[in-house]
This record gives C-alpha cells, structure tokens and sequence, in this order.
C-alpha cells in the first residue's frame, strides 16, 4: 500500500480503521477524530502521536502512523459512519430478502422502508449505490 500515489487529503472509514486497527478501536478513533481533519505524525516521537495514542492505545497508534503517517487526513463524524453502517446492513437484508426469501425487490423495498422508517425512495437509492 506504500508505493500506491495517494491524494493529499486520505478519505479515513470506519471499516479501513477496523480492518487495521480492530472494531473496538475504530470506534474509539471515530469518537475522539470523527469529523475532524488531522495530519497523521510519522513517528511516534512527534508531539501529534501522544493524543492518538491515549484515545487507541500505542500498538493502534503505531498501526495508523505506519500506514498513514504524514498524510494530512479525513475521518467521517460517527453520524456519517453510523450512515454507512446502516446502509450496508440495508443492502444485505435486501439481498436475503429477493434472494433468499425469494421476494420482489418491490416488495423488499416496502419490507425495508417500514423496518428502517425510510421513504421507498431512500431505501432504492441505497439498494443501488456501490457500497464505499
């Protein structure tokens, strides 16, 4: 992942975060950077590692600062993980649902809009976007 050209600014997920650093501790990175931008140290000498560390703990910190040290970087508000979260858990259920279940995927859209209280539309939009 090192030789690949990234922009100035990285795109931080909830899910990038969990697959390096665990669930648990992406949770606590969303909560204490969410929404913020930040530029990511290099080393673990720098003065910006000591509040990374205190929210993940050091092995995480070490973690992050190796794969994306001295990026300036972006990590979404919990809102907007929290967003993310439930659209990926709609796309999965409709699948089981036509799938499965073997339902229309017009019947499935008013299943989900009733389940997630969201207009069929939203729940339409959501079903055909490509998950981030």
């Amino acid at each position: 992942m090192q030789a690949q050209i990234r922009k100035a600014c990285v795109s931080f997920t909830r899910d990038g975060l969990a697959a390096l650093i665990g669930a648990a501790l992406a949770d606590k990175f969303v909560s204490a950077f969410g929404g913020v931008r930040m530029r990511i140290p290099r080393t673990e000498a720098a003065q910006a590692f000591i509040p990374i560390a205190d929210a993940i703990g050091v092995e995480a910190a070490r973690k992050v600062v190796a794969e994306f040290g001295g990026e300036a970087a972006y990590l979404n508000s919990e809102v907007a993980a929290a967003r993310e979260a439930r659209n990926r858990e709609i796309r999965t259920r409709f699948d089981e649902l036509t799938s499965k279940d073997g339902q229309s995927s017009r019947k499935a859209v008013f299943v989900l809009s009733r389940e997630y209280s969201l207009s069929d539309r939203s729940i339409e939009r959501i079903v055909n976007t490509l998950p981030k």
